[in-house]
């Protein structure tokens, strides 16, 4: 085999051992090392008694995925992938030096680097006893995902967004999180598509970042700083009037903003329990209460607006009672104008005391 030298002095040599060839690459060889060298144009020639001991070569097995963005997590398998050293010194996407996440030698995780072009493209391993382990035209690198546009571009806690562009799932399966202004939202995964991603703004938070993120389950992370989203000022409750009751109750709510930017109210829950929207403006909202059903809905809990943009309102407390029941009354009969007295459970909670 052809060797290279990498250092040389009068009592030591350091050399990169030889590419071997593709017929003896997987079997384990002892050859001598035998040091040529020319004094005067005369060649002499230092044969070792110690033999060298080539062992087969690392092999890549497996990449998955087989393409992806700048930014994918590739997984790399195979068979003494540190070359028989003790570790990497790093590691090659195509011609660029690529992030090392995990690494053993059987497993390798790579992040595919920046401004790395597209197309099929090679993987390379380099061990830090300077072995190399690589395979070609494994990967391809495909153009990356992209954010072009946000509706609305304002709102609140709540508020139904959706994030538009191309390639948004980055080649993935799923799409494990999104940020606005640094704010984590909730995901509607069954509307969201490869370039329609669905979802609701969370409270906000005292955050500087103030563009949009979208990270995949390959670890690709989608950003945006130029689509700005802006946090409008929430809707307030001042008081709910009466503050507990049984299905049936008539409930006044008092505050403002209850109807956010788009003048129109989706649902209305007194402490869990859906409400029937009589009437309603920005400013007061008049419900009436619902059938708690099998919720155990007995201690206080906050009235739950929600606009037809998804904005939430929230505040204010509500305590559901159990259905009134009438268990008795006397006389069981009688002409106009005799008084009958009328006994049971919560039967003046109904709407105002009788």
């Amino acid at each position: 085999e052809i060797i290279e030298f990498d250092y040389i002095s009068s009592s030591w040599v350091v050399i990169a051992v030889g590419e071997r060839s593709i017929s003896n690459a997987s079997t384990q060889l002892q050859l001598p090392i035998e040091i040529t060298y020319s004094i005067y144009s005369q060649d002499f020639k230092i044969i070792s008694d110690i033999y060298f001991t080539y062992l087969p070569n690392g092999e890549i097995d497996l990449v998955l995925p087989s393409h992806g963005q700048v930014g994918t997590h590739v997984v790399i398998t195979g068979q003494s992938l540190f070359g028989h050293g003790g570790g990497l010194s790093n590691a090659f996407i195509g011609n660029l030096s690529s992030s090392i996440i995990a690494s053993s030698d059987s497993m390798v995780t790579l992040i595919v680097p920046e401004d790395i072009p597209t197309g099929m493209t090679n993987v390379k391993l380099v061990s830090a006893s300077g072995a190399v382990v690589r395979k070609d035209n494994v990967f391809k690198v495909l153009p990356p995902g992209e954010i072009t546009d946000v509706q609305p571009r304002s709102g609140r806690w709540g508020t139904k967004v959706i994030i538009s562009g191309s390639n948004l799932y980055a080649y993935s399966a799923n799409i494990t999180w999104v940020t606005i202004q640094g704010v984590p939202a909730s995901i509607d995964y069954y509307k969201s598509t490869n370039n329609e991603v669905h979802v609701r703004v969370g409270p906000l938070l005292n955050n500087s970042y103030r563009g949009i993120v979208i990270e995949t389950s390959n670890g690709v992370s989608i950003a945006t700083s130029h689509l700005n989203w802006s946090y409008l000022d929430l809707g307030t409750i001042d008081s709910v009037s009466p503050n507990e009751g049984t299905n049936g109750t008539i409930v006044k709510i008092f505050g403002n903003g209850f109807l956010a930017e788009d003048g129109s109210l989706n649902s209305v829950f007194l402490n869990q329990v859906p409400a029937k929207i009589l009437s309603f403006n920005d400013s007061m909202i008049l419900v009436q209460n619902g059938d708690i059903g099998q919720l155990d809905v007995t201690k206080p809990l906050s009235v739950y607006i929600e606009a037809v943009s998804g904005a939430l309102t929230i505040g204010g407390y509500f305590i559901q009672q159990e259905t009134g029941q009438i268990t008795h009354f006397s006389p069981i009969h009688g002409q106009e104008g005799v008084y009958v007295t009328v006994t049971g459970l919560n039967i003046s909670s109904v709407y105002d005391p009788i």
